[in-house]
């Protein structure tokens, strides 16, 4: 049964956290908006859930974000101080849940509503969704100038298959569907993946189960740690302007044996057998986790190479031809494909990597934009930054306040980010978004005008441009300046350190003597910096990074 149509000038799919500041960012500019969640809940892939529901994210019970809280959070909204440094799950809900609350998105967002098909109207240059109500299952249609797609990367699983896999007896799960690990206690599970979540949960199951295998695909990775020495989140110690400036000049082979020893401080990767084949910089992956080490050396987990086929109760290795016998499940750790499948246009059914800067499709009807892709890229930094980015801009965009290059450019520059990441990933490897953070976020800024001048806030403000090019790039910087700036934003850049440190100063007894110890350090940096800024300034003026 059908609803009727409704018009709204536009409609964001999803009410994830790139939903949400596409909300909001509408409503900055006075749009009429409205969202379709398909859940009953905002927060997306951070509503941790029981179920499975298919074509949503969602977390495991025990995960934690791996960026720092003030690096990840929102330009103009900073996490409260009491929330960890690294936010579990359901901290991140409370976030998100604040977010929406604070600006008042909730107003405009449909829960329990699904997107089943975007098309073309056949009246003028608007966009056609047809939508089901999940509690009445009546359909609806709504006329929308604008469109913008917030339903994530990691949606759908992307299963592979292996020589006689169809034998094993076990179950055989891909990473997308666990939740815990009490049902697999006391047995002997293969994990295959080492990304990030392959990583996770088989160190998680190593907890409870009585032998975890995990099985690296194709290379192995880097091994960080959240933290660097003194405790310093790894992120808010590496994501810096100066350091990004730095890294312009030095050579790509001393880039990547700095990196190297750095990650090797903590973990012997030639050792522990995670040694990748590429260098850091030259496409390696990248895996976030403070406690595989210690679960290999206790015996509980055991790292493997690349399985070749699988048998009635185990699997055997490639490399060594080795058998392991007796396992009881298996983890499909091999990540998602991207798909938007209620899109009907034939111009935007192919991979975002194709969208200009992973935003907007390049072939548009009358070449002005009206649908735009928000969060649907890589990144080994945070991922709020940057969806909040792409958010602002596309709106700017669709206002004709931005202006995007001819076609022809467009889809020069997405052939030369497609061979790039070839380049880094090898040409067997899908093409993933993946963006360099610093670059992509200036390169998104300076199109709306939020990129704060640098050359003149060393004369305006010399406190806030040491703390801007020096200290971490917190997401506050890009509400100093450009269209709906925060007032609070310079506090907010001059006080993230402190606010990090906040939730650790549980004690009412604070060791004030190991507080003066830091104080010698920090006046020595501080002058140290100051003697590199003169280099700095005139660098910024002649390479236009002002």
């Amino acid at each position: 049964m059908s609803e009727g149509v409704r018009e709204v000038q536009v409609v964001v799919v999803g009410a994830g956290e790139s939903g949400l500041t596409s909300i909001k960012a509408c409503r900055e500019c006075k749009l009429d908006v409205i969202c379709f969640e398909k859940t009953t809940n905002v927060g997306g892939l951070w509503y941790y859930r029981d179920e499975v529901i298919k074509g949503v994210g969602s977390v495991t019970r025990s995960t934690i974000m791996n960026t720092s809280k003030e690096m990840s959070a929102f330009s103009d909204f900073p996490p409260p101080e009491h929330f960890p440094i690294f936010m579990h799950n359901r901290f991140m809900k409370d976030y998100l849940e604040m977010y929406a609350q604070h600006f008042q998105l909730m107003t405009y967002v449909m829960l329990n509503h699904t997107v089943v098909a975007v098309e073309r109207s056949k009246v003028g240059n608007h966009w056609l969704i047809s939508v089901v109500n999940q509690k009445t299952q009546m359909t609806f249609q709504v006329v929308a100038r604008f469109l913008m797609i917030c339903t994530g990367t990691n949606a759908f699983p992307k299963s592979i298959t292996f020589l006689g896999m169809e034998q094993f007896n076990g179950p055989v799960i891909h990473s997308h569907a666990y939740k815990h690990a009490e049902r697999f206690a006391g047995k002997t599970v293969l994990v295959i993946g080492n990304g990030n979540s392959g990583t996770d949960i088989a160190v998680e199951l190593s907890n409870v189960c009585k032998k975890v295998y995990l099985s690296l695909r194709n290379d192995g990775c880097w091994v960080l740690s959240r933290l660097v020495r003194d405790g310093y989140p790894l992120d808010m110690f590496f994501i810096r302007r100066f350091l990004d400036l730095l890294s312009r000049w030095v050579p790509r082979r001393l880039r990547n044996i700095i990196a190297e020893y750095q990650a090797s401080e903590r973990l012997n990767h030639d050792l522990f057998g995670f040694h990748p084949k590429r260098r850091f910089y030259d496409g390696s992956r990248v895996v976030i986790n403070d406690e595989v080490g210690n679960r290999l050396v206790n015996g509980t987990l055991v790292l493997k190479g690349e399985v070749d086929r699988f048998k009635n109760n185990g699997v055997v290795f490639k490399q060594d031809s080795s058998q392991v016998h007796n396992i009881d499940a298996v983890f499909l750790a091999t990540g998602y494909q991207i798909n938007c499948p209620f899109l009907r246009d034939a111009n935007f059914q192919s991979n975002v990597t194709d969208a200009y800067k992973f935003v907007f499709p390049v072939k548009q009807p009358e070449h002005k934009p009206t649908v735009a892709f928000i969060g649907f890229i890589q990144t080994f930094a945070p991922q709020f930054p940057v969806s909040e980015m792409q958010a602002r801009w596309a709106v700017q965009t669709f206002l004709e306040r931005c202006i995007l290059p001819s076609q022809d450019i467009m889809s020069h520059n997405v052939a030369e980010t497609r061979r790039r990441i070839e380049a880094s990933l090898g040409s067997t490897h899908v093409p993933k978004p993946i963006v360099d953070y610093v670059p992509y976020m200036d390169f998104l800024a300076k199109a709306i005008g939020a990129r704060p001048s640098y050359f003149s806030m060393l004369f305006r403000d010399p406190l806030l441009f040491m703390v801007c090019m020096f200290g971490p790039l917190v997401p506050y910087q890009f509400r100093l300046e450009g269209p709906h700036a925060w007032d609070g934003a310079r506090d907010a850049v001059l006080n993230a350190s402190r606010r990090c440190r906040a939730s650790l100063r549980t004690r009412n007894a604070i060791d004030q003597i190991q507080e003066s110890r830091r104080i010698l350090p920090a006046r020595i940096s501080v002058t140290l910096l100051f003697c590199a800024l003169v280099a700095t300034v005139i660098w910024t003026q002649y390479s236009h990074f002002a």
